[in-house]
């Protein structure tokens, strides 16, 4: 989507679409963080996600059928899952593989974000959204590099 900036009282303003602050939640007057990962803007809620697949995430059957449904039914790419993964080199069938070894819970935050990344680009791809809008979405609520324990994601997944 493109958006061009307007001026308002000396300030340049990015008008958002209803449906885009509907998807997210975000009300007229809410606030909202602004962060960029240095070529692009990201506008978050100021809220906790609302987790709803905290078991699920750490199932690394979950992740793997998830993966599997984004990769036959919306055409993952491999940019799009290197995108959400939080390793730069990772595949999607080296993915598949880690989680289809029988592994019963997932030990490490990272992993247990990717899953809840991949779950929510589902959410929002079946939603009508576009790739591009469900990576931005999933990585606004479970960012890369900031996760750096199990009591953070649990703690989110109580909220």
């Amino acid at each position: 989507m493109r958006k061009k900036l307007v001026r308002l009282r000396g300030n340049l303003c990015l008008p958002l679409d209803k449906a885009v602050l509907d998807l997210l939640g975000i009300q007229a007057d809410a606030e909202v963080e602004v962060t960029t990962d240095g070529l692009r803007l990201i506008i978050a809620p100021l809220r906790a996600p609302v987790v709803t697949h905290r078991d699920a995430a750490e199932d690394p059957k979950t992740s793997f059928d998830v993966l599997t449904e984004l990769r036959d039914a919306y055409a993952m790419k491999p940019r799009h899952f290197q995108a959400l993964h939080h390793l730069a080199h990772a595949s999607i069938p080296t993915h598949l593989a880690y989680c289809g070894n029988d592994k019963r819970r997932f030990n490490s935050a990272n992993n247990i974000a990717v899953a809840r990344r991949l779950i929510e680009c589902r959410r929002l791809l079946a939603s009508g959204s576009s790739w591009e809008v469900a990576i931005g979405a999933a990585l606004a609520l479970y960012p890369k590099g900031r996760l750096t324990s199990e009591s953070r994601l649990s703690n989110q997944g109580a909220r």
